[in-house]
C-alpha cells in the first residue's frame, strides 16, 4: 500500500522511520534517497489510514523503523527489500496477475500513470522531486504548497544573491553554449594543443563559433500575414556541431517514417573493449568500419541459425564513440524488428515476446568476427601505431595483443522488445544524429572550469578545464565523409525496395504503406511569425559582408 500510495522506491519504503510520517502536513519525509537526496512526497488519507491500522495491529510497537525486520517485527534493522519483493509477487498472485512480471517499481509506474490520467504533466511529473497531485490526493493540506511555494522564492533568490555576488565568468544553463566556450578558449587553446590537434580540428572549432553568426551571412524573412521581418543568421550545418542536429534528426525521421513495420522492435548496443579504444583513435575509419561490419554479420548469422530465430531480420545501427565522462568509447546501437522473414521469403517469423537473441552467443561471435577482420588489416598493412603503440608494429607483439582480447567477454547489450513504430519514431529521435555533448547538458563556466550535467543523473555535475573539456569533445570527431548511420538486412539499400514490401504484406498492412513515400508539409519546417503566428517567407539573401552594416539581429529572432 505504501509503495502504491506515494511512488516511492522499494529502499525507500524500507528505510522509512516512524517519524518520517508527518500527519500533519500530510507528507512523507525521504531521507538519503537516490543521489542521497532528501524530499519530500505526498501522504493520501487512504494511506494514513492504512498505517494507523497497520499500527494499530502491531503486537510490539517499533520505536525507530516503521516496517521492522523478522516475523513479528521485533527486529532493530529494517525489513530488506526482498521481503517487499517476495509480498509483491503474492499480492499479484492473489489478485490474479500471476501470469505478468508485477514488482515493486510496477507500483512506481502505476503511480506516475495515475498522475497522467489525473492530468498532471509528464515533463512535471519527470522532473519534480515530489510528484504532483492526483485526484485521489486532493485532500492534501494547504499548508504544504504555501511552504513549497516560499521554498522556491527562497530558492529563486539565493540562486541570483549568489549570481550577484560572483566575480566569475558564469554562463546559466540556458544560455551557454559550445560556441562560448570555443570562443573562451580562443588561440590560447591551439597554441596549448599544436601537438595533436590537426586541420579537421580546426575545421570543427570554426564552424561551431560562426555557427548562427553574421560570418556565414543570413536572409530577410517576412510574414505573409502581418508583414512584420526579421533578419536570421545562417547555420554551419556541420554534423559535429551540437546546434544544427535538430532539424537533420527531424528530416531522417520523417523520410524514416514509412519504413517502420508494424510490429516491436529491438535495441541492441555492441560495445568495443577498452584495450581497443588507443588503437581506434589512431585508426578511426578503419575500426569504425569494422566495428559495423562485425557487429553486423554477428546479428544477421545468429538470427538466420534455426535454434535461435531462423529468420533474415532488418535493422539499422548509429554509431556513438563517447560514454558519460565524454571519454572515447566507440559502441554501436542497433534498432531491429523483433522478427524477420523466413527463408523462403513466404511467411514473417516473429520473435518470442521478451526474448530476441542470446546477448553471449552474438558477443562470442562478434568478437571473432572484429578480431578476424583485425588480423586480417594488420597483415594487410592497413594499421597505424603511433605512440604507445609503436611496439604494436611487430607481429609477435601484435599476436600477443590480439591473444588479451579473448581473455574476456565482449559487452553486448539487448533490451527487451518494446512498441511498435510510434514508439520507435520516440526511441530513435534520442539516438540518431548525436554528438558527444548537447548544448542542453551545459550548465555553467566559471573559473577556466566547464559545469555539465551527466546523462543518466541530471542532478550530478561533472566539472573539467576548458582545455581538457574540448580534447574531449574533439575526440568524437569522425573521419571525412564517414556515414555513421547505416541500414543492414531486408532495409539495406540494396534490398529495401523489394523485402520492405513483402514484409508490409506479410505483417498484413495495407498494401499502399510500403510503397507511399513520406509527404510532410512544407509549411511545418517553415519558421511562424513572432508576433501572429502565419508562415514566415525569405525575400531577401544577404552576404556577411551585407550584414555587417546591418544591426545584430535580436537573440531569440535568430533561425537555422
Amino acid at each position: 500500500m505504501t509503495l502504491y500510495a506515494t511512488g516511492a522506491r522499494r529502499a525507500e519504503v524500507a528505510h522509512l522511520k516512524v517519524s518520517d510520517i508527518d500527519s500533519e502536513r500530510m507528507v512523507v519525509h525521504i531521507r538519503g534517497g537516490k543521489g542521497r537526496k532528501d524530499r519530500d512526497i505526498m501522504l493520501s488519507p487512504a494511506l494514513l489510514e492504512a498505517l494507523h491500522t497497520y499500527w494499530r495491529g502491531l503486537r510490539r510497537k517499533p520505536t525507530l523503523w516503521l516496517f521492522p525486520g523478522k516475523r513479528w517485527h521485533t527486529s532493530n534493522r529494517p525489513v530488506t527489500t526482498k521481503v517487499l519483493w517476495t509480498a509483491c509477487q503474492r499480492a499479484a498472485l492473489r489478485a490474479g496477475l500471476g501470469h505478468k512480471h508485477i514488482h515493486p517499481h510496477t507500483l512506481r509506474h502505476c503511480f506516475a500513470t495515475h498522475l497522467l490520467e489525473a492530468g498532471a504533466d509528464l515533463r512535471t511529473i519527470q522532473n519534480s522531486p515530489r510528484p504532483s497531485r492526483s485526484r485521489r490526493d486532493h485532500h492534501l493540506s494547504a499548508p504544504l504548497a504555501e511552504a513549497s511555494e516560499r521554498n522556491r522564492k527562497s530558492a529563486r533568490h539565493a540562486r541570483a544573491d549568489d549570481a550577484g555576488s560572483s566575480a566569475t565568468q558564469r554562463l546559466s544553463r540556458s544560455s551557454l553554449e559550445m560556441a562560448d566556450i570555443v570562443r573562451y578558449a580562443g588561440q590560447g587553446f591551439l597554441d596549448r594543443s599544436r601537438k595533436w590537434i590537426n586541420g579537421q580540428h580546426e575545421k570543427v572549432r570554426l564552424a561551431i563559433t560562426r555557427c548562427r553568426t553574421a560570418a556565414l551571412g543570413g536572409h530577410r524573412d517576412q510574414c505573409s500575414g502581418c508583414g512584420h521581418t526579421v533578419i536570421s543568421y545562417n547555420s554551419c550545418r556541420n554534423r559535429h556541431c551540437p546546434r544544427c542536429q535538430g532539424n537533420a534528426r527531424i528530416r531522417w525521421l520523417q523520410q524514416r517514417e514509412h519504413e517502420l513495420l508494424p510490429t516491436r522492435f529491438v535495441h541492441a548496443v555492441f560495445t568495443l573493449p577498452r584495450e581497443l579504444a588507443p588503437l581506434a583513435l589512431q585508426n578511426k575509419r578503419l575500426i569504425y568500419g569494422l566495428l559495423f561490419r562485425a557487429s553486423t554479420a554477428a546479428l544477421l548469422e545468429v538470427a538466420r541459425d534455426p535454434r535461435h530465430l531462423g529468420a533474415e531480420i532488418g535493422f539499422f545501427s548509429v554509431l556513438h564513440t563517447w560514454d558519460q565522462r565524454l571519454q572515447h568509447h566507440p559502441h554501436v546501437h542497433c534498432v531491429i524488428a523483433a522478427g524477420g522473414l523466413a527463408p523462403d521469403h513466404a511467411s514473417w517469423i516473429f520473435s518470442r515476446r521478451s526474448f530476441f537473441l542470446p546477448v553471449k552467443v552474438l558477443g562470442r561471435v562478434f568478437r571473432g568476427k572484429f578480431v578476424a577482420g583485425l588480423k586480417a588489416a594488420f597483415r594487410e598493412g592497413k594499421l597505424e601505431f603511433h605512440g604507445h603503440l609503436a611496439s604494436l608494429a611487430e607481429p609477435c607483439s601484435f599476436a600477443a595483443w590480439v591473444r588479451l582480447l579473448f581473455r574476456h567477454d565482449w559487452v553486448v547489450y539487448s533490451k527487451q522488445p518494446f512498441g511498435g513504430p510510434e514508439h520507435a519514431l520516440r526511441y530513435l529521435g534520442a539516438y540518431t544524429h548525436r554528438v558527444g555533448i548537447s548544448n542542453s547538458r551545459l550548465v555553467a563556466l566559471s573559473d577556466g572550469h566547464v559545469s555539465r550535467l551527466r546523462p543518466r543523473n541530471k542532478k550530478r555535475l561533472m566539472s573539467l578545464p576548458v582545455d581538457e573539456f574540448l580534447r574531449r569533445f574533439l575526440l568524437h570527431l569522425l573521419p571525412r565523409g564517414f556515414v555513421r548511420i547505416r541500414n543492414f538486412g531486408f532495409l539495406a539499400n540494396r534490398q529495401r525496395a523489394t523485402l520492405l514490401p513483402l514484409c508490409f504484406r506479410l505483417l498484413g498492412s495495407p498494401p499502399d504503406l510500403a510503397t507511399r513515400a513520406p509527404q510532410a508539409p512544407r509549411t511545418q519546417t517553415l519558421p511562424q511569425c513572432p508576433l501572429c503566428g502565419a508562415t514566415m517567407h525569405v525575400i531577401e539573401r544577404l552576404t556577411a559582408a551585407q550584414l555587417l552594416l546591418r544591426s545584430p539581429p535580436h537573440a531569440d529572432r535568430r533561425a537555422a
